[in-house]
């Protein structure tokens, strides 16, 4: 018994002939997409993953920081029964505390520079610059003696 499946006669006891034809019709597809978006050289995929990967983080810094914010405002708006204010206030400061963050995930691989010494967070922040630090530490152990 005969029937047909696309283009091609088949008997019952017959295999299909393996997809080969079909995977190389895709692969090529795939080649041709990848030209055409400029994703051809590996370096370019590469960018583009890392570029998506830094998107991804600098909207969950964001988020975090309001999350956290409305969060600690919340429970001490409960406590302390101070219904809005401090709520709001923790939104505002969580949500700036985020873009902090966010501009000190993404200042270096947009701009090429280090951050500037207003976003690094004084001397307390583990972004400063660390052989200063060790200056300053001997510095210190020396005045000690």
């Amino acid at each position: 018994m005969l029937y047909r499946e696309g283009v091609v006669e088949m008997k019952n006891d017959q295999r299909p002939e393996p997809l080969d034809e079909l995977d190389e019709r895709l692969r090529d597809a795939r080649q041709s997409q990848n030209r055409r978006a400029g994703l051809d050289k590996p370096e370019e995929r590469l960018a583009r993953r890392q570029a998506f990967r830094l998107a991804g983080r600098a909207g969950v810094e964001i988020v975090a920081g309001f999350g956290f914010g409305a969060a600690v405002g919340w429970l001490l708006d409960e406590w302390l029964g101070t219904w809005p204010w401090l709520l709001l206030l923790f939104i505002l400061l969580g949500t700036a505390a985020g873009m902090m963050n966010t501009l000190r995930v993404v200042w270096k691989p947009i701009t090429g520079e280090d951050l500037p010494h207003w976003a690094r967070g004084g001397h307390l922040s583990k972004l400063g610059d660390p052989d200063a630090a060790r200056e300053k530490a001997k510095e210190a152990d020396e005045g000690k003696k």
